[in-house]
């Protein structure tokens, strides 16, 4: 029989700042790294080649992100909003919804600060 797989919400987990890139890499969903490599989410008045297959590509690994998310994962997915605040298309509120499943208790309030959209910080922070 195979050795369990540790859970990767465990809540003695060494903190984000703790860890070396390859280490965050590893704790990381293979899912969320693809997000992260799509990079910010376009806002609702870009128009470049390619966007549509972005969005699309977003709208897929948003949904197959498995909930809750770690700590880790909610700190690169909260630096993915659109920069302007928009809502690019409702995919920002699903990403909102995500990095929410964390819980504020979880860390979720360790990891508001770092949204880079000044609109969704403050939208999580009425949340909280």
């Amino acid at each position: 029989m195979p050795a369990p797989v540790p859970s990767r919400h465990s809540k003695d987990d060494a903190p984000v700042s703790a860890l070396s890139r390859a280490q965050l890499l590893d704790v990381l969903s293979d899912l969320v790294r693809d997000l992260e490599r799509l990079g910010p989410l376009p806002t609702d008045d870009d128009d470049y080649p390619g966007i549509d297959r972005k969005l699309f590509d977003v709208e897929h690994l948003l949904a197959a992100v498995d909930p809750p998310v770690t700590v880790e994962e909610a700190r690169v997915l909260a630096a993915l909003f659109p920069r302007d605040g928009g809502t690019c298309y409702g995919l920002a509120w699903s990403l909102l919804h995500l990095i929410e499943t964390l819980g504020a208790d979880d860390g979720l309030r360790e990891v508001v600060p770092g949204v880079d959209s000044a609109q969704w910080r403050e939208m999580f922070e009425q949340r909280l």
